[in-house]
């Protein structure tokens, strides 16, 4: 439990980017869902139309994520990595969804995380795997009862 609570903090601080505005193509958790409906219809519309969008799967599936529906943000991410294997964003995203389900599936985020290192092992992305892998491969001792 405190890995998942690690890791939805780590996405949070990773969305924020600084003095950057987070990229749509990051999960925050931190969603203003006021305008989350309206924007995912016209994402599902623009995909429809274009099913080999890109932005707006990537887009989507934020959203979904941001909601906490991570079968649906999987679904989209999966879509884009099937689209275009080298999409670091696509596979840096599930990494996060697989450690946001119940149990978490640290050996899928870990698979995922690896692909953003073997894509681009000198993009933030993979700089900020390579950190949360560290954590996954080092458990926490339990205290002793």
């Amino acid at each position: 439990m405190v890995l998942v609570v690690g890791v939805i903090g780590g996405v949070y601080v990773a969305g924020q980017g600084g003095d950057e505005t987070p990229s749509a193509s990051t999960p925050t958790m931190n969603s203003d869902s006021q305008d989350s409906t309206q924007r995912k219809a016209e994402l599902a519309d623009a995909i429809e139309e274009n099913p080999e969008a890109i932005d707006e799967r990537l887009e989507l599936g934020v959203l979904y994520f941001n909601d906490r529906d991570i079968e649906q943000a999987q679904e989209q991410w999966l879509k884009v990595t099937e689209l275009e294997p080298e999409a670091v964003a696509a596979w840096y995203n599930l990494g996060f969804s697989y450690l946001s389900e119940e149990p978490a599936d640290t050996e899928a985020a870990y698979a995922a995380w690896e692909r953003v290192i073997d894509i681009d092992p000198d993009s933030q992305e993979a700089q900020t795997v390579k950190m949360h892998m560290e954590g996954l491969t080092d458990p926490v001792e339990s205290p002793e009862e």
